[in-house]
């Protein structure tokens, strides 16, 4: 079959996932020239794509014409596939038969890559990955150096080949060897960023072992969940499957999928340990869903009571700003301490201290924080957090801003040469 053209996706939407061929083409250059089957890295990095993708606003939950999140990464995902499989490997220039076997070699430069994540689907599934592994994938610059050096010694003729092999050797034994050891550990005990990858790396080990065929057709749901930074739940359903009729990936969903997440979500959380005490408020609701803050004999109340009781109207605020969805996330109290007018409004409120470092604040102003939220309560304009619209309408501005400083740049580069 012909590459997919995308046809459950606005033509917007198409535009965005094709701007990232280049990005592919150069990857594949650099790491997988030669189109091998079944190549780990490169089913990582489509996967990585696919889901970095499905970050963007342009296709948020309710652009996908009904259609679920995991169904459209997976059709990002097989876009990438099927370029890989039909028009990357027709550019691929055929080798004329010859009397001798020619060395083939890996092109010495390593600049370009976008290997993070890649790198980290090694360090999730691969246990036995070496500080020397991390060190050939993330040492671009170093590697370059070295490589110059050893081409300039080498006799004129060396072959490509006998230079990146000494290369590499050379590299490593000069390197900060305790310094990539812990890089490696770093990579591996980072839990929040491993987090937001584990569960589409797991899924992606689990349909290459069926693309093999070893169970024949087959369909299997992965359901996870784990804690965050926060303390707060993330979890969710992916699925993998292969049709061993047609040798192809099986794309599928229960249309039970949300109320299977439903009975999920709650299993996890009850069986999970937590470090947040659970909450034993039961607030009152608003005409628009918004908690109702409950009145507290300030004269009896300490500064800890008063948190507990913040703790728990703040994250009810804060869960009434977003829709009901397997994505919405906990409460982000960290970044929320370090970027507070992206989450409120800070002229509307003027809170008397700050939110979310340690949470919801110090003890010693939780009072003077409760009275002033209770007061604006009062006046009818009770505290709210930013809705999942507004800030993800400020992500997109905030990446056009970027874009047009770029194109600014660009313009003055143009005049530079010009001149």
């Amino acid at each position: 079959m012909p590459p997919q053209s995308l046809p459950n996706f606005s033509a917007e939407q198409r535009t965005l996932i094709m701007s990232s061929i280049p990005k592919f083409v150069e990857w594949l250059d650099n790491n997988n020239p030669t189109n091998a089957p079944r190549h780990k890295a490169t089913t990582v990095w489509m996967a990585a794509r696919a889901r970095e993708l499905m970050a963007d606003p342009k296709l948020s939950i309710n652009l996908l014409g009904g259609r679920s999140a995991a169904l459209a990464e997976s059709d990002i995902h097989n876009y990438f596939k099927n370029y890989k499989n039909y028009t990357y490997k027709k550019s691929i220039p055929s080798t004329a038969p010859c009397s001798s076997p020619t060395p083939t070699h890996r092109t010495a430069t390593l600049k370009g890559r976008r290997l993070a994540d890649a790198l980290r689907g090694f360090i999730v599934l691969q246990t036995d990955l070496t500080a020397k592994d991390v060190f050939f994938r993330e040492a671009a610059d170093e590697m370059d150096a070295t490589a110059a050096k050893v081409k300039a010694m080498s006799a004129p003729g060396t072959l490509p080949c006998t230079i990146t092999s000494k290369a590499r050797k050379l590299a490593w034994a000069t390197t900060d060897k305790d310094k990539w050891a812990h890089r490696k550990t770093e990579l591996e005990q980072n839990t929040q960023r491993n987090g937001e990858t584990w569960p589409l790396y797991m899924r992606e080990a689990i349909q290459q072992s069926l693309d093999r065929g070893i169970v024949g057709s087959a369909v299997v749901g992965i359901l996870y969940g784990f804690r965050d930074q926060d303390d707060g739940l993330n979890y969710g359903m992916l699925y993998a499957g292969h049709n061993a009729l047609e040798n192809s990936e099986l794309v599928h969903q229960p249309t039970s999928h949300g109320e299977i997440l439903d009975l999920w979500k709650v299993h996890a959380d009850a069986v999970m340990p937590s470090t947040t005490k659970p909450s034993v408020f039961d607030f009152k609701r608003d005409d628009n869903g918004f908690p109702i803050l409950v009145g507290l004999d300030l004269a009896h109340t300490t500064g800890h009571q008063a948190a507990d009781v913040l703790n728990a109207y703040l994250a009810e605020t804060w869960d009434a700003g977003f829709p009901p969805s397997n994505g919405k996330p906990s409460i982000p109290w960290s970044n929320i301490a370090l970027t507070p007018s992206a989450y409120y409004d800070l002229d509307r409120f003027k809170l008397p201290t700050s939110v979310g470092n340690p949470a919801p604040c110090d003890p010693i102003f939780a009072i003077a924080l409760y009275d002033h939220l209770f007061r604006l309560q009062g006046a009818g304009t009770p505290f709210w957090f930013h809705a999942k619209s507004e800030l993800d309408a400020r992500s997109l501005a905030i990446a056009q801003d970027i874009l047009n400083d770029l194109e600014k740049d660009d313009e003055h580069l143009d005049d530079e040469s010009g001149s």
